[in-house]
């Protein structure tokens, strides 16, 4: 082995230290971030996560009443904590469970529905006078 070569090796080991020195303060960072207290991470009103997540605060009354996002009880109010929102996020479903029977495929229309039994007659004309 040449010196040249001695030292590219050197040099090849050094910088997959310093990646791993790199690699290593991005995990100590997201440690610090994970390991925050409680107290630091405010619980949010259903208005507030609505809001965080661009969806209809309607949506979020039907999940905390579906079970699908769990709320934490402070005082009379029901707040939502970021984990519990983090969880939500993760399962990838917004949508909450369906309640009642479900709809047949090829349900048929009830009479008297959505279209009128006797035809429309125009403006001003009577139907069935002359």
């Amino acid at each position: 082995m040449t010196d040249k070569e001695w030292v590219r090796g050197v040099l090849e080991i050094s910088g997959f230290l310093a990646d791993i020195e790199g690699i290593h303060k991005e995990l100590k960072a997201l440690r610090q971030i994970q390991e925050k207290p409680k107290a630091d991470r405010p619980l949010l009103s259903q208005a507030q996560v609505a809001k965080r997540l661009g969806v209809r605060r309607e949506l979020i009354v039907a999940l905390v009443n579906s079970g699908k996002l769990p709320t934490v009880k402070v005082g009379k109010r029901e707040r939502i904590t970021p984990e519990a929102i983090d969880r939500l996020i993760e399962s990838g479903s917004l949508s909450p469970e369906k309640r009642g029977r479900p709809r047949k495929a090829n349900a048929k229309p009830k009479a008297g529905g959505s279209m009128p039994i006797f035809p429309l007659s125009p403006v001003g004309k009577s139907v069935g006078k002359k």
